[in-house]
């Protein structure tokens, strides 16, 4: 037990030693423009990357809640709502045929409206 717990904090550190040691590299960018091809990140862009990832989180746990408190209590009932979560994200990221922007924002922009008026 005691190596399974010093092994990962020691794997840690030889990652740490090895990235620190490592040469900078060059971003492919910085050829294709004078001037770096750095671009900052506003605040509001941050906020609202924040904002868009608290979503579905705080839209799973309003489920699960709901779920728990409305239908019954019964263990491990929260693994319903996150498995549905989890596939959701199978769904979006695994290959670009799955996840159609010009189908899924008018869908969005629907249901926000039929979830608003309910």
């Amino acid at each position: 037990m005691v190596h399974a717990v010093l092994r990962f904090p020691a794997g840690c550190g030889v990652c740490a030693w090895k990235v620190r040691n490592a040469p900078e590299e060059t971003h492919a960018t910085e050829g294709m423009s004078g001037t770096g091809g750095e671009t900052r990140t506003g605040v509001l862009a941050w906020a609202m990357w924040f904002l868009l990832a608290a979503c579905p989180s705080a839209l799973l746990l309003a489920t699960t809640n709901l779920l728990c408190q409305e239908v019954t209590t019964v263990p491990l009932l929260w693994v319903l709502p996150l498995a549905l979560y989890l596939l959701s994200f199978i769904l979006c990221f695994d290959n670009p045929r799955w996840y159609r922007r010009a189908i899924f924002q008018p869908l969005f922009a629907v249901t926000l409206f039929l979830t608003c008026a309910v």
